[in-house]
């Protein structure tokens, strides 16, 4: 973002250059925020990506509404929203691709979402690097070897 362009705005001049000459129709998804370290605030924007988590101190899981705003690089005439929220000290938000709810096994059962947020709901409290290797593993567990999207999962943490 450049200083004085919110998230909403700066998703829309990415969607105006993505969608330029794209004659293949291809897309992606953004999840873009400006967090503000010192009142937790958070104003993001969310073009198709999946709705981030906020897992708070005492487990209590908020989903971070969407707004259904398209992908980027579909309508380069796409209108964008921004949503805001708090993060309490301690709170924890999740990014994840769709890698993750979607990992599968080899018989076909999906990892999913709510399996996936109470695992990361019952190690809130570790390291994020031990949140990671914890859900990494059973990732790879569950999936037997064949991982067929990209699983990314970021963690922002706010400071008690």
């Amino acid at each position: 973002c450049q200083k004085g362009v919110g998230p909403a705005a700066s998703i829309r001049a990415a969607n105006e250059i993505l969608s330029r000459d794209n004659d293949a129709c291809m897309f992606t998804t953004m999840f873009l925020a400006v967090f503000n370290v010192k009142t937790g605030d958070l104003v993001y924007a969310n073009a198709g990506h999946n709705p981030p988590y906020i897992i708070s101190r005492d487990r209590t899981i908020r989903v971070l509404p969407s707004m259904g705003d398209a992908f980027l690089g579909v309508d380069a005439e796409a209108t964008y929203h921004e949503g805001q929220a708090r993060l309490d000290p301690g709170d924890l938000l999740v990014l994840y691709t769709d890698g993750v709810t979607e990992a599968v096994t080899p018989d076909g059962a999906f990892f999913g979402e709510e399996r996936f947020v109470h695992r990361v709901t019952d190690h809130r409290d570790e390291d994020l690097a031990s949140i990671w290797g914890t859900l990494s593993a059973e990732l790879d567990d569950f999936q037997k070897g064949n991982q067929f999207d990209d699983i990314t999962v970021v963690f922002l943490k706010r400071s008690e």
